[in-house]
């Protein structure tokens, strides 16, 4: 007999290291000592014999199927789904920033690695490219998303840089016709 059995998950594409739960759904006659075994291809634990698995977590970026079998006193029946779960990658960002000097404004370049493309928000306005100038001293913060909704925030910090300062000294002539000097 068909269980007509079919399963969920609470998110099919998912950011690395982001846990993942799953449901299943099956009609039975009796589902009194029902066993299930789940099957996660490529996740960190793959497998379960949990009917609701939850916090099951994939590291490393790619599709992976998912395959569950329900035991019941009715009968057993299974399905699988390729290419089910879709994991994609943190961005991962340095920032490379300069500092505001001698009442100049500072400015800052977000550096991606990996390939795609990549929204930018940065916390002191609302430019969406990968450089922001004119930033006067201070704390800031720029978050990175690619297509897929991974993000990641950085914080950073611009220093006021003050000019040079200037020291002097002067020394007088001791006694007429003698000489002094000054420096800087």
């Amino acid at each position: 007999q068909s269980l007509n059995i079919n399963f969920s998950a609470n998110q099919t594409q998912v950011c690395t290291g982001m846990p993942v739960n799953f449901t299943p759904s099956f009609s039975a006659c009796d589902t009194s000592g029902t066993k299930y075994e789940w099957d996660f291809m490529g996740a960190a634990n793959p497998s379960s014999t949990q009917k609701n698995p939850s916090g099951i977590i994939y590291a490393t970026i790619g599709t992976y199927a998912v395959k569950l079998k329900v035991i019941t006193q009715c009968g057993e029946d299974s399905i699988s789904k390729l290419a089910y779960i879709t994991v994609d990658s943190i961005p991962f960002v340095t920032m490379v920033t300069w500092d505001a000097v001698c009442g100049s404004m500072g400015s800052a370049l977000a550096n991606v690695s990996g390939a795609g493309t990549f929204i930018y928000s940065w916390s002191s306005s609302g430019a969406t490219t990968n450089t922001l100038s004119n930033l006067v001293a201070g704390n800031y913060s720029v978050t990175v998303s690619n297509t897929s909704g991974c993000s990641t925030t950085i914080p950073f910090n611009i220093n006021a840089v003050n000019t040079a300062t200037l020291t002097s000294i002067v020394s007088d002539p001791l006694c007429n016709g003698g000489q002094g000097s000054a420096s800087v």
